[in-house]
């Protein structure tokens, strides 16, 4: 796995899930965002990369376990951006 490579003490990285609402039909920027802790190996692509900012695969990150309830039940638009890997082995809790 490239990424576990090159930072091997990781253990998540941090997704940021910014809420967006429709306004004149279209999807803007609300003024809250969300970011949580997800287990490295959910975020890991088969090659061993992060799964890309607002993609399919980044997307699902508001579906599992670890998501807060907020993202897990946003009806609204959104997407997701994949931060940097995190060394920390405890994660802190999430919203």
């Amino acid at each position: 796995m490239k990424i576990l490579n090159e930072q091997s003490d990781a253990t998540h990285i941090r997704v940021t899930f910014p809420l967006q609402l429709w306004v004149d039909n279209r999807a803007v920027a609300g003024n809250d965002t969300v970011t949580y802790p997800v287990p490295l190996e959910k975020a890991l692509t088969a090659d061993g990369d992060l799964v890309k900012d607002d993609t399919d695969a980044s997307d699902q990150f508001v579906r599992i376990e670890e998501a807060p309830k907020l993202a897990r039940n946003w009806q609204g638009p959104f997407y997701v951006t994949v931060d940097e890997p995190d060394a920390e082995r405890t994660p802190p809790d999430a919203p």
